[in-house]
Parts: C-alpha cells; sequence; structure tokens
C-alpha cells in the first residue's frame, strides 16, 4: 500500500502586560495552534487543516 503522510504543528504565543489604575498587573496570553496534515494514498492527495487559539488573564494583586 502506498501511503503517506506529512503533519506540521506551527504555533504563536502573545503575552501582553497591562498596568491598571489602581496598580494591578494584568497579563493578557494568548496562544495559537495550527495543525497542518496532507495525506498521500495511491497519488490522491487530501488534506486536514486545525487551529485553536485559547487565552487566559492572569491578575497579580486586588484592587484595595
Amino acid at each position: 500500500m502506498s501511503y503517506r503522510e506529512i503533519i506540521a504543528v506551527c504555533s504563536q504565543i502573545h503575552t501582553k502586560h497591562i498596568n491598571t489604575l489602581c496598580g494591578q498587573n494584568v497579563e493578557l496570553l494568548t496562544v495559537k495552534l495550527v495543525v497542518y496534515k496532507i495525506t498521500i494514498h495511491f497519488g490522491r492527495v487530501s488534506s486536514e487543516l486545525w487551529t485553536y487559539t485559547g487565552r487566559r488573564l492572569s491578575v497579580s494583586a486586588p484592587c484595595l
């Protein structure tokens, strides 16, 4: 059986720091993951693309 798969994985991570008026440090983290899969089977090519974007917000200290 003639069969081949090529899988590529790429990611981007962005961090943004924000100082609020009351002295809090806020951090916003954004992660983007991309998976690209190419399958070659008997000369026929098929491809799939998956993407995921996740965000997380963390606060270091409460406002008083």
